[in-house]
């Protein structure tokens, strides 16, 4: 454990509550995938053993991806066994746990939220394979609640992944938040930097940019620092998912974005990124991430959104990253990937 993490775990008390969320929330997500394999009449071939594709056969379900997580997310909670290419069922899920929900509709209610919209379109989209555009990011009661989510459990792990570079970047640095959406991370280097910094903030999603500004104008008008008033007005924001071409960049950062693009483009990206970062600058990801096929993220549900390509293995991402930039640091338990060109 890192001497950061440390200090994390000992006096941040938002960060422990995000640590104790997604270790509370996994049994919860067991619940509701067993349930929806339940309903789509699975659980008598999953007694005898299934393939993947038999499954998906069998019962007409077109959403592999999202089958296959939740087949082998239902592993590594012991609630199926893998054996021979097939999936058999060993135990019932535990019932979900009203302290443990209770938690989290206290402390992460817009996360409860949003779980409970996405359990309402699962069903069709495991059977139809077709995404739901209503819950993508283009729907303003979507962004909001998007929004007000990043606030909540991502935003104490995030932030540890900005304190890895933002107290040791230079004067001047130029610092992009790739994907920036609502400007959360742009809001939280603000705070953190104590530096003259040139910050750049770019997403596709013009309706997100029109949210950071909003963020960005509150921030300026209740800090009581100078310094982050004026590194506001210095702050850009572009719409636009492209990198530049050439070195421009002491940091890249990227937060929640890799699982919107797939394995194949990835390599690609981090090309792009190599391009646009000045020589000893950094590439640093925040990233939920599969640990291995049987040990995978719980939020199944991500697949119910449009732009969702799936989450990363984590050792395939710092290959990726290897591979490009010629090393690669993982941190926080597969959640945090640092690389410097």
């Amino acid at each position: 454990m890192t001497l950061l993490l440390l200090k994390k775990m000992l006096f941040d008390p938002e960060f422990r509550k995000s640590v104790k969320m997604f270790k509370v929330s996994a049994p919860i997500y067991a619940f509701y995938a067993f349930g929806l394999l339940s309903d789509a009449g699975a659980l008598p071939l999953l007694k005898k053993g299934a393939s993947l594709g038999e499954v998906m056969r069998t019962h007409g379900l077109r959403n592999k991806k999202m089958l296959e997580h939740m087949l082998d997310f239902l592993v590594g909670q012991k609630v199926l066994t893998f054996r021979g290419g097939k999936y058999f069922f060993s135990r019932l899920p535990p019932e979900i746990n009203e302290k443990n929900y209770a938690f989290l509709e206290t402390h992460f209610p817009a996360s409860v939220e949003w779980v409970e919209e996405l359990r309402r379109h699962a069903p069709r989209v495991l059977k139809t394979g077709k995404t739901i555009a209503y819950t993508g990011f283009s729907r303003r009661k979507l962004l909001d609640l998007w929004d007000a989510i990043m606030r909540e459990a991502p935003l104490p792990l995030r932030e540890y992944a900005i304190e890895k570079f933002v107290h040791s970047v230079p004067e001047d640095a130029r610092i992009l938040d790739y994907g920036c959406g609502s400007g959360i991370g742009l809001e939280s280097i603000l705070k953190k930097s104590g530096k003259k910094v040139f910050l750049t903030g770019s997403d596709p999603s013009s309706k997100y940019l029109v949210l950071a500004r909003k963020n960005l104008r509150k921030l300026y008008l209740t800090t009581k620092s100078g310094l982050v008033r004026e590194n506001i007005l210095r702050t850009k924001l572009i719409n636009s998912a492209s990198l530049p071409a050439r070195k421009t960049y002491d940091i890249v950062f990227m937060s929640l974005v890799l699982n919107h693009v797939t394995a194949k483009k990835r390599i690609g990206l981090f090309k792009k990124v190599f391009r646009a970062l000045n020589k000893g600058g950094r590439i640093v990801i925040f990233q939920i991430t599969h640990a291995s096929k049987h040990d995978r993220s719980p939020i199944f549900l991500m697949h119910v959104i449009p732009s969702h390509k799936d989450y990363p293995f984590r050792d395939e991402l710092a290959r990726d990253m290897h591979s490009v930039f010629g090393n690669a640091s993982v941190k926080l338990n597969g959640s945090v990937f640092i690389a410097e060109k």
